[in-house]
């Protein structure tokens, strides 16, 4: 599901997700707290948190995604993050 939206011609802010560097990798974490390469899922709420950090210390830059799971036809399908938040280099 969520790899099938960051394979897809409508990635959103997963368009450029290095997706071959977590292929293969398992869900960590356990049913209370999964979490998949930079992803975790709360499955309650049915939705998923990705960070990204730019940069190398000390000037780093921190972006906050969040996104969801939709249930279409019986499967599990995962939708485009939005950010969520932004903190910025320090200059």
């Amino acid at each position: 599901m969520l790899i099938d939206l960051i394979r897809s011609p409508e990635p959103g802010e997963l368009k450029d997700f290095p997706l071959e560097r977590f292929v293969g990798d398992g869900v960590e974490g356990g049913a209370g707290s999964p979490s998949w390469g930079p992803f975790t899922f709360h499955l309650k709420t049915q939705e998923y948190a990705y960070s990204r950090t730019f940069g190398r210390p000390p000037r780093v830059c921190r972006w906050e995604y969040r996104g969801g799971f939709e249930l279409r036809t019986g499967r599990w399908v995962a939708l485009p993050p939005r950010v969520e938040s932004q903190a910025l280099c320090p200059d």
